[in-house]
């Protein structure tokens, strides 16, 4: 006892942390839906094995919710993370680290640079491959999971669980939100295809994207046009966005709706439940993988061939060579041609600035003009 109290107050957590740790854990694992070893196995036999789970499906109101970061952010924050100030803890460095591999006869470091692309290299094709995995139509379906696994079998040996202190800020110089993010990701996407009817879904679709439009939409309710609302505005925009996108959203209505000027990505259809891989509709299967531990997986038809893009054709011009007049140049005098479409519809039908009030004229059928005219 003597000696505990010589002890710095770090010694203390650590000791005590170690102690309640164990029990802590089989208390958690235990409350946990998906606690211990787990099994996958999809359509065409293929088979996998989850010892332990990282991320863990969330309760609220009886109901199992999956939480998921969007891919896209995290795409992009890694993507910076590794051009300022690199991964080091992984292997993966910024500029400064191919420096020191370049010159690693000179510097005594003993880094090569056939390592120094190997784990550059590595890291690039997993975060690409997890991407894909996400976003890209047409992979097979077990090519996605080998994807997601890949990604979380290099990210989990540095988590070790039941050191302390833990882990703060960063693990293996990855901030912690991206280690959590993405090992979160590839658990609860996994995860889904057992909490799912029929154990498939679209992997593009479980996103953030969704709700961002939802409340992008508030930029047209708003006067200034700039998104932010006052909050006497609020409940008005609120209740119209809603109003909007639950008739976007309803499959029985019965007029086509567009909201954007902007060309569609994808082609208008209808709305449809348990549809197979080939399109027909078929019964819903209910399947209790609590009961066995083992996760069945499906094709989507986001995982047919025939929904992989095709690269589409760019546009293409030839320009005029040096010296050629350049093709489309206008005449040095073409202001002084008559184009009547600079003309004021009042002012063509004869009727002045003086008699006619713009603002209210702009809504006016064509018949009231013409009676203002006479």
């Amino acid at each position: 006892m003597c000696k505990i109290k010589k002890w710095p107050i770090s010694a203390v957590n650590v000791a005590f942390a170690q102690l309640n740790f164990r029990s802590a854990l089989n208390e958690w694992e235990s409350e946990n839906a998906f606690s211990g070893s787990w099994n996958m196995e999809t359509e065409n036999g293929q088979q996998y094995e989850i010892h332990r789970w990282y991320a863990q499906p969330m309760i609220a109101k009886g109901q199992m919710i999956q939480p998921i970061i969007d891919p896209h952010h995290l795409f992009v924050n890694n993507r910076a993370r590794c051009c300022s100030k690199g991964i080091s803890g992984m292997g993966v460095s910024s500029e400064a680290w191919w420096k020191v591999a370049g010159n690693c006869t000179e510097n005594g470091t003993g880094l090569s640079l056939e390592i120094a692309k190997e784990l550059q290299a590595e890291w690039c094709r997993l975060i690409r491959n997890w991407y894909a995995a996400i976003d890209e139509g047409g992979m097979c379906i077990e090519k996605r999971i080998e994807c997601l696994l890949a990604m979380r079998d290099k990210l989990l040996p540095y988590l070790h669980v039941g050191h302390f202190p833990p882990p703060g800020a960063y693990v293996a110089s990855l901030p912690m939100a991206q280690f959590e993010g993405i090992l979160s990701n590839v658990d609860r996407r996994l995860q889904l295809y057992g909490m799912v009817q029929r154990g498939s879904y679209n992997q593009r679709a479980v996103t953030s994207l969704d709700s961002e439009t939802f409340f992008s939409g508030f930029q047209d309710y708003d006067p200034k046009g700039t998104g932010v609302l006052r909050p006497d505005d609020i409940p008005t925009a609120l209740g119209a966005a809603v109003c909007l996108f639950s008739q976007r959203m309803d499959s029985n209505r019965k007029f086509y709706m567009k909201t954007s000027k902007k060309t569609r990505v994808y082609p208008e259809q209808s709305l449809s439940q348990n549809c197979s891989a080939d399109g027909e509709m078929e019964e819903t299967e209910l399947y209790n993988c609590f009961n066995t531990r083992t996760i069945k997986i499906k094709s989507n038809q986001f995982d047919l061939p025939e929904r992989k893009a095709v690269n589409p054709k760019r546009k293409c011009g030839r320009i005029s060579s040096f010296g050629v007049p350049s093709r489309g140049a206008e005449g040095a005098r073409s202001h002084h041609k008559t184009n009547e479409e600079k003309i004021l519809a009042h002012r063509r039908y004869g009727i002045s600035d003086d008699n006619i009030d713009l603002k209210i004229n702009c809504c006016c059928p064509i018949e009231s003009v013409m009676k203002m005219k006479k």
